[in-house]
């Protein structure tokens, strides 16, 4: 693998990373209702799920994960779940006072486990995740000559480029939430928050 076609690879990440989708819907969501901190775990899991679906591309178990079509139709629909219910959750949650912003706080041990089982379940509960790795990673490199030093770098580069976009629309979301002091908006801001990530569940089911 070139350096031309690493670097190629990377751009073309960050550009899927911007395309809006659960993975986003789901971040902003999260740290719209709980500060910066509360969306890190989340990405963590969108992330990981990524690094899954492209050890089966570069490893050449895309027929494997094609047989194991029903899992992972399983695995979507626990997803799409999990996700409506946090958004539930969201809608049912008391406001949190800026003065308490959980982006200053310790994260409690529960929340990040939380947001990385939605973050996961999220990625993984994508069946075309897979094909899009399959038939992405050919277009820079030839993926039978690919080394697990180029293994590790391909993991580098999607690790930085998707948590780099995950943690701009984050980080944009955290600061808007700045903008509601009063309890009313905070409650607002909330239920706007839930119904953003009952709407990535949603999507993850239309898939």
């Amino acid at each position: 693998m070139t350096l031309e076609s690493l670097l190629a690879f990377a751009a073309a990440m960050v550009v899927f990373g911007l395309t809006p989708g659960p993975a986003v819907l789901g971040i902003v969501a999260r740290c719209l209702a709980g500060g910066f901190r509360a969306g890190i775990s989340f990405n963590l899991g969108v992330v990981t799920g990524d690094l899954i679906f492209l050890a089966f591309a570069v490893y050449g178990l895309s027929a494997i994960a094609a047989a194991m079509g029903e899992v992972f139709v399983v695995v979507k629909w626990l997803g799409a779940g999990y996700l409506v219910w946090l958004g539930i959750q969201l809608w049912r949650s008391a406001p949190v006072p800026l003065d308490a912003d959980p982006a200053a706080q310790p994260v409690a041990a529960r929340d990040t486990r939380s947001g990385l089982l939605a973050g996961l379940l999220l990625a993984l509960g994508n069946p075309k995740g897979i094909l899009f790795y399959g038939a992405f990673l050919p277009t820079f490199m030839d993926i039978r000559a690919v080394t697990h030093t180029d293994m590790a770098w391909l993991s580098v580069v999607t690790v930085v480029t998707l948590s780099a976009v995950n943690y701009g629309y984050g980080l944009l979301a955290a600061r808007a939430r700045r903008w509601f002091r009063s309890r009313r908006a905070l409650t607002a801001l909330n239920r706007g928050s839930g119904t953003v990530m009952i709407g990535a569940g949603l999507m993850v089911a239309a898939r």
